[in-house]
């Protein structure tokens, strides 16, 4: 059986017994000494319901529980005193009594306790003074109203037991209607159902003493039936899934607060009516008046200070709030300021290069949509002109990306020193750059711009104790002219640079529609050329090299050949630059080299090989590392001998790194095999390099000889450069010569070597060897 149950069936119980001793006490004999009995029962088992309930509960529980059990504990001494003491005796007639408002006080304070957890001091105090105010109200009217009924004031006292009750119900009712409340609702309900219980007794206990007579005992189970209800509330648990009912009517504390007053002042009116018009020489009366209107006095003194307080408070509130609205303000203000700044940062991140501080791609679009625009107003034309800054990989890979870079930086400190002020320069890519031109008329206003761009860049470069010339490839393509979106301006602008590419360096190209089926055949090329280099569709023509006083040959050179299994063979003028560029040169050099290597070693084993072998090396072979350790390995494979072996570099390899190449060179040199400079005079021409390196042998380029015997000026330049290469003891070679004057000039000045269309052409293995090296054997065998 649960404790539920357990308390209802007490409180029938009891209920019945009340109704029994009420009507009956006279036929029962023992009827008080069970009443008693039955009272104290009845206050052991609240106590022990107290102790269940607050022992799990929580601090506020346990709190107005203590309170409740010291009240318990305090009446149940009272009406023991009251019961075992005679009524003769009068020190200890009044004790019981004190002793009962003692335990009303506990009850009140307990409740007010809890009260103060969830309002402040001075709701507290409103709460106290209209408590009083009332119960001083209720309680002169009640007792001179109990005066008006009974002749005698022999139960005069008991009057006060009602009101007590009142004034704890008082309390509880406040409690019952704030919203926040500090403890669960079925503790509440209980708490009134049995202090209801407590007033009911105290009430009926007072109609019945005013025939004369009092008989407590007659009451006494009713108020311990109250007091067990007040404890057994402590045990009860709030229902989880109860349904919440409609109420029809509900106050709250707000309206409670409105309600109380009106209460209060109507009481006071009565109060005063009663003893104006009705017991005007009635004390308790006007002891009652007195103290009511001081109470109300008193109250209406804490609301003006609490006013005050408030105006004070909401002053102070208001300053810090308009101080915080302040500081918000200027947050809001900062914050909206960083949160600008960070979307202008975020917006020039997006449209600008983080390397070069120029419009990216992305802003270029956006710039020619807006000036094609502009264009269509005013019938002018838009021209997009592309810059791409040559052999700018070449040079990364050589000196490196850091002098790369600062190069790139200086480039454009050129162009825009020599670009107009409103003109705009992005960077397009890794080593290209795009100029947009509005309000064009003319062509030749391009031009201008254009060459003014190639200007910039005739001047060498000085970096890091390098010199550093370049050349730049200008494409340009005009709206409306050529294009009428921005993706195909783009396109054309693109195929009008790398025709500028395939040309010449520091070429102008504009635009023209034969481009595009250009541009398809390169991207069919380089294709084809992917598929070349796996399926190994090149062979290896040799170049003879003859000494110009005997001539004899003095060797040959490997020269590279496509042999395309449906075009034929393809000029290494048009795939070369294309491997070059998209990072195909080295697999090409690697099998050109391999083929030559074991080509002499046949023609060794058949005794016909030429006296050297030169190969061409591409700089980004030296860029890769350990180039020494290469040759050796392929020079091991085969048996070839190493001073046999020339590898011819070019002056652009001057721009690596010089102490790392320098000791590539010389780790080459130590194996026994010679080195050349290719191409003399149309690079990076210095002499440091010359002295340094250890070199064997220079290379005149053939633009050098082209007008030679006409041109003076040539005359002079190759006579300077053998005389120079004569110092440093390397031997010449002379390529490109083509006529019978040109190679009695190259004997008349000292030369040592020379080739060219004059004696023969690039070669095939059978062709050299039916025309140079066959013969050689025969003619040594018949000597």
């Amino acid at each position: 059986m649960t404790s539920t149950r357990i308390q209802s069936l007490i409180s029938a119980i009891l209920l019945i017994l009340f109704i029994l001793f009420a009507n009956y006490q006279p036929i029962l004999v023992d009827a008080n000494h069970l009443t008693i009995f039955i009272f104290g029962m009845l206050m052991v088992a609240s106590l022990w319901f107290l102790y269940k309930g607050a022992h799990f509960g929580t601090r506020v529980k346990k709190i107005i529980a203590l309170y409740t059990a010291a009240s318990i504990i305090v009446v149940s001494i009272a009406e023991f005193i009251r019961f075992f003491t005679p009524v003769e005796e009068g020190d200890l007639r009044i004790l019981p009594d004190i002793l009962w408002i003692a335990h009303i006080l506990l009850l009140s304070i307990g409740l007010a306790l809890v009260l103060k957890r969830v309002r402040s001091n001075f709701q507290l105090s409103y709460l106290l003074f209209d408590l009083h105010i009332s119960l001083t109200v209720f309680g002169s009217i009640w007792f001179v109203t109990y005066q008006n009924y009974v002749d005698n004031d022999q139960f005069l006292f008991e009057t006060i037991y009602p009101l007590g009750a009142l004034y704890v119900l008082f309390i509880l009712g406040t409690l019952l209607l704030v919203i926040d409340k500090p403890i669960k609702r079925p503790v509440l309900n209980g708490l009134l159902v049995g202090l209801s219980i407590c007033a009911l007794s105290n009430v009926l206990l007072v109609i019945d003493s005013l025939d004369g007579t009092l008989f407590r005992e007659k009451y006494l189970i009713l108020y311990g039936l109250g007091m067990f209800t007040i404890a057994s509330s402590f045990t009860k648990k709030e229902a989880s899934n109860r349904k919440k009912q409609k109420k029809l009517f509900t106050i709250s504390y707000s309206h409670w607060e409105i309600i109380r007053p009106v209460i209060q002042y109507a009481g006071v009116l009565i109060l005063v009516y009663e003893f104006v018009f009705k017991y005007r020489n009635n004390d308790v009366l006007f002891v009652g008046m007195i103290v009511t209107i001081i109470l109300v006095i008193g109250r209406d003194l804490i609301t003006v200070i609490q006013n005050q307080s408030l105006v004070r408070r909401l002053k102070i509130f208001n300053q810090q709030l308009e101080k915080k609205i302040g500081e918000r303000t200027r947050e809001l203000t900062d914050s909206h300021r960083d949160l600008e700044n960070a979307f202008k940062q975020i917006e020039y991140i997006a449209r600008h290069d983080t390397f070069s501080r120029l419009p990216n791609r992305r802003y270029l679009e956006q710039m020619i949509e807006w000036k094609t625009l502009d264009a269509v107003q005013d019938r002018s034309m838009v021209a997009l002109v592309f810059i791409d800054v040559d052999r700018l990989k070449h040079i990364n890979d050589t000196v490196g990306h850091a002098i790369g870079d600062q190069l790139l930086l200086e480039i454009i400190e050129r162009f825009q020193q020599k670009l107009p002020k409103d003109t705009f320069l992005a960077r397009h890519g890794g080593d290209e750059f795009a100029v947009v031109l509005d309000g064009v008329y003319y062509e030749d206003d391009v031009v201008k711009l254009a060459q003014d761009l190639l200007d910039t860049v005739e001047t060498p470069f000085y970096i890091q104790d390098k010199e550093l010339t370049i050349t730049l490839s200008i494409g340009i393509s005009l709206y409306p002219d050529n294009s009428e979106s921005i993706e195909d301006l783009m396109k054309h602008a693109d195929l009008a640079m790398y025709k500028a590419k395939e040309e010449r360096q520091n070429k102008i190209v504009f635009y023209s529609p034969e481009m595009d089926e250009e541009l398809v055949g390169r991207m069919e090329l380089l294709s084809e050329l992917h598929s070349a280099i796996k399926r190994n569709e090149f062979i290896v023509y040799y170049q003879p090299q003859f000494d110009i006083h005997d001539g004899r040959l003095s060797g040959v050179e490997a020269l590279v050949r496509w042999q395309h299994p449906v075009r034929g063979f393809i000029s290494p003028g048009e795939f070369i630059p294309l491997a070059e560029e998209f990072d195909l040169i080295i697999p090409i050099d690697e099998i050109v080299i391999e083929t030559a290597i074991a080509q002499f070693m046949k023609w060794t084993k058949q005794g016909i090989a030429p006296p050297r072998l030169s190969v061409n090396l591409c700089p980004q072979q030296f860029s890769e590392g350990d180039l020494a350790g290469k040759l050796k390995g392929l020079m091991d494979q085969y048996g070839f001998p190493p001073q046999k072996l020339m590898i011819e570099i070019t002056e652009s390899v001057a721009m690596n790194d010089e102490a790392i190449l320098t000791a590539q060179l010389r780790e080459i040199a130590k194996m026994g095999v010679l080195i050349a400079i290719d191409d003399f005079g149309t690079g990076y021409s210095s002499l440091s390099y010359v002295k340094n390196y250890p070199l064997n042998q220079l290379k005149i380029a053939r633009p050098f000889i082209m007008d030679v015997p006409k041109s003076q000026s040539d005359i002079a330049m190759v006579k300077a450069i053998i005389d120079l290469s004569h110092h440093f003891h390397l031997t010449v070679v002379v390529e490109g010569v083509e006529t019978l004057e040109q190679l009695n000039f190259l004997k008349s000045v000292h030369c040592e070597e020379v080739q060219g269309f004059y004696f023969a052409k690039p070669l095939s293995v059978q062709d050299i060897e039916e025309r140079y090296l066959l013969p050689v054997k025969e003619g040594t065998s018949n000597g």
